[in-house]
């Protein structure tokens, strides 16, 4: 699924003083609770939801995203509730991270991306977490509406297999996991019906050994 720098632009204008998404997930929020502190890196951060969050917990966060837009809006919004977060505008397709992380987040993003880009990066988020480091990652799943619509724009967009998730985190300690239809705001079937979207989530823990 491709989003234009301008339809972002506008979507993170529409609320000048909080993230444009709303609150923080639950998920997140959780993270908060298993780590004490430690570097977090928050990709496809938007306008900072959950790195504001996590700033303000005492979390050093580095934010990436591709919309310069979302990343100066976060930039702003830091600054004025006095918290230094490290942002950088990157393609997450082909970012490549450096250091190791207490914590990597990713929330609804490989949609965004192809299989290659996904696997490639789901594979250096694993090798980067820190050992007992912790990863959180939100995916829609190939089942629901939301593939069909976002594939007839772009074919590559990535929708896994239902558990597909699980599996590929089958290696690292399962704190949490949950699957659930979800309905597309402002989408519905001919007959009325709302359609609906499938997202897995999970929060999974690195080996200590």
């Amino acid at each position: 699924m491709k989003i234009s720098q301008q339809h972002m632009k506008e979507f993170f204008q529409k609320n000048e003083n909080s993230s444009s998404f709303g609150i923080p997930i639950k998920t997140v929020e959780r993270l908060a609770e298993l780590l004490p502190s430690g570097l977090v890196l928050d990709l496809g951060a938007g306008d900072g939801r959950h790195a504001l969050y996590l700033a303000d917990k005492g979390f050093q966060v580095k934010a990436i995203d591709l919309s310069t837009a979302g990343i100066e809006k976060l930039q702003q919004l830091a600054e004025s509730r006095g918290f230094v977060i490290q942002t950088e505008v990157a393609d997450v397709s082909t970012y490549a991270i450096e250091i190791d992380y207490e914590a990597i987040i990713a929330i609804l993003l490989f949609q965004f991306l192809n299989a290659d880009a996904s696997l490639r990066l789901m594979k250096e988020m694993k090798a980067h977490t820190k050992p007992g480091g912790i990863n959180v990652v939100h995916v829609f799943t190939r089942t629901g509406d939301r593939p069909r619509l976002d594939q007839e724009e772009d074919p590559t967009a990535f929708y896994p297999e239902d558990g597909w998730l699980k599996e590929f985190y089958s290696d690292w300690e399962v704190i949490e996991y949950s699957s659930s239809t979800e309905p597309l705001i402002g989408k519905s079937h001919q007959d009325g019906t709302p359609m609906t979207s499938v997202v897995e989530k999970i929060i999974a823990r690195k080996s200590i050994f």
